[in-house]
């Protein structure tokens, strides 16, 4: 948004009750898109403003769905001449979101509740305070935050109150394995006695909490992370309990802090975890799986579990490498090869 907002009167909505944020119940936060004009951020004067910019916008296509920032319930709705169409969301903790700008106006009424992600309108450029498609977000303690009076930085807010996210979580963005599949359907994999095998997990951390491997030493949240063998048995390929996440070894580990850079955490920091071993020298079906542990807490994220065949087979090997996984693919492999193990996880 380029223009000056202009001064308008305030409104008021009668019988409208305010919920004491010193009594409110912890409320989630989330940006609603990963993309803040942070150059034109909150009290910016930049780009010929007379006043302090109000709010953050985040440019996108006109369309757009927009998300709730948090679960709150529908205060407002107006056009504004300045502002296009305006939604209102109250939060549990007091504050209020306003979304501005909006295609047409929102299919919410005055009353309605949402949760976090709800849709509560469309990205459009309406009102004359505008120069292309954009949300503007204000966040406030007042219901007319969004036009007049006090304002907070959004994104500042919102990335200060993210306490929905678990303190340890994590996805599976892909995995490889050299192994190809059994044909006979008995077990997932098939290799030969002795062969090699190699495999990769790309985890993408989800929680609050950054991960690092400091050892014994670690006693914070996220500062004892491994890659743990299921049950705390060696695995029957790779012989290991623990393959360490260690920064100075794995390139897609990011140092502890530098994950405030990014817009969305989650997708800011990534690991990826390269195992290599072989297979056992004896035929049978075998079970590899593994899991994320913060060691001495507790075990997170999903279970990463493949059945191998394993047969006698002189003169040949197994099928051909195959891969595997889910969600957006990750960078080439950077493997962690440190062995950690002071202490099993907790349930």
């Amino acid at each position: 948004m380029r223009t000056t907002l202009p001064s308008l009167a305030a409104i008021t909505l009668a019988g409208m009750t305010v919920a004491s944020s010193a009594h409110a119940a912890p409320t989630c936060y989330k940006l609603p898109f990963s993309n803040p004009n942070l150059a034109d951020g909150w009290g910016s004067t930049c780009c010929g403003r007379t006043n302090p910019h109000r709010g953050v916008d985040f440019p996108q296509a006109s369309g757009t769905k927009i998300p709730a920032v948090a679960k709150g319930v529908v205060k407002h709705k107006e056009f504004n001449s300045c502002l296009g169409n305006v939604v209102v969301v109250q939060h549990p903790d007091g504050m209020y979101s306003g979304y501005a700008h909006m295609v047409s106006a929102s299919g919410l009424k005055v009353g309605d509740k949402v949760d976090l992600g709800d849709t509560v309108g469309k990205v459009g450029s309406t009102g004359t305070c505008t120069t292309g498609p954009h949300l503007h977000l204000t966040m406030s303690k007042g219901l007319t935050g969004f036009k007049s009076g006090a304002t907070v930085d959004p994104y500042k807010y919102i990335k200060d109150h993210k306490t929905c996210l678990p303190k340890l979580d994590a996805d599976l963005v892909k995995e490889t394995w050299s192994a190809g599949q059994d044909p006979t359907g008995e077990a997932q994999l098939r290799l030969c006695a002795g062969e090699a095998l190699s495999f990769s997990f790309d985890l993408r951390n989800t929680g609050s909490e950054n991960w690092t491997d400091k050892g014994s030493a670690g006693d914070a949240w996220g500062e004892r992370v491994r890659l743990g063998s299921v049950d705390d048995k060696k695995d029957p390929f790779v012989g290991l309990t623990r393959v360490s996440l260690d920064q100075t070894k794995n390139t897609h580990v990011y140092p502890e802090g530098d994950a405030d850079n990014c817009n969305d955490k989650a997708k800011c920091e990534r690991t990826v975890f390269a195992l290599a071993g072989q297979a056992p020298d004896k035929p049978g079906v075998y079970t590899t799986r593994w899991r994320l542990v913060d060691d001495g807490r507790e075990w997170f994220g999903p279970t990463l579990s493949r059945t191998v065949r394993v047969d006698e087979c002189p003169g040949g090997t197994g099928g051909a490498a195959g891969t595997g996984g889910s969600g957006e693919g990750g960078n080439s492999a950077a493997g962690s090869d440190g062995v950690g193990g002071d202490g099993a996880g907790g349930d």
